[in-house]
């Protein structure tokens, strides 16, 4: 059950809370999201701390109890570099896609004119530069697994194992288990692509006179937004006025109709520009 705790730090927590503003350019316009995934994209191996250490009955203090007691894990191996190479190749090529999209709590969204060209570059990807990378892993097979092998024969043969070499053998035996087959390759570096997701303009939600009292807002705001960034170094007066306009249009457009809002859009407007001509003269 959850309680009501006072605390005066959690009653003022917004105050450290970050301002996140609505994008009001993004409001009517089309946009689509996007969701990619990169699946198999690395492998590793960890040999467990009882192969590798002695266990000694009598000795309570032995150093596979000290290790285990400790809870420290042995760091994996990578069993194919290849792979993890590639898979940097294969996010670098999704990387730049994304470029043109914006990140959106882990989808990736774009405008509705960019959607075609972001869409073929993600296909060419999934069907033919991932398939290329997972061609060129099976060219590099071999050498990956002797690599791999080397690797394991220099871990085990640290003299702080004091392994024997038929225990050494045991030990590589489970760790090369875990090197895929070749006939696996293609399940790796699969590019997952989610079913796009059209978000419509939000003139397109609306009935015709909100669409027209969105435009105003959204020209209002333009305008708003480009003489004060021309006046705000020079004139804070200025700054405060039109944002006392924007207030007083908020506080006005409560419990009135359609029309009267698109009224009191247009009077602001008229203001606002009235006042960028005289300026400019």
């Amino acid at each position: 059950m959850v309680q009501a705790i006072d605390n005066p730090i959690a009653a003022n927590f917004l105050t450290d809370a970050v301002v996140e503003r609505h994008n009001f350019s993004q409001l009517n316009k089309t946009r689509i999201r996007f969701r990619i995934q990169l699946k198999k994209s690395t492998k590793s191996a960890a040999p467990k701390w009882a192969d590798v250490l002695k266990a000694e009955v009598s000795e309570i203090e032995s150093d596979l109890v000290k290790v285990t007691n400790s809870e420290v894990g042995l760091r994996g191996i990578k069993v194919f570099k290849k792979l993890d190479e590639t898979a940097a190749q294969l996010r670098q090529e999704i990387a730049s896609v994304q470029e043109w999209m914006s990140a959106d709590t882990g989808d990736w969204v774009c405008p509705i004119d960019l959607a075609p060209l972001v869409w073929s570059q993600l296909i060419n990807i999934r069907d033919h530069v991932a398939p290329g990378l997972r061609n060129q892993l099976k060219v590099d097979y071999e050498a990956g697994l002797v690599d791999y092998q080397e690797r394991i024969d220099q871990f085990l043969s640290l003299n702080t194992w004091e392994l024997s070499l038929d225990k050494q053998e045991s030990v590589k035996t489970n760790l090369l288990k875990s090197f895929p087959l070749l006939s696996e390759l293609e399940d790796y570096l699969q590019v997952i692509i989610g079913r796009p997701v059209i978000i419509p303009a939000l003139s397109e939600q609306l009935n015709q006179q909100q669409a027209e009292c969105l435009e105003q807002i959204t020209r209002f705001i333009q305008q708003y937004l480009s003489v004060r960034s021309f006046f705000e170094p020079k004139s804070n007066s200025l700054v405060l006025f039109f944002r006392t306009l924007l207030r007083k249009f908020a506080s006005n457009s409560t419990k009135k109709t359609n029309a009267q809002i698109s009224q009191k859009i247009s009077q602001t407007l008229k203001s606002l520009q009235s006042l960028n001509t005289a300026f400019y003269r």
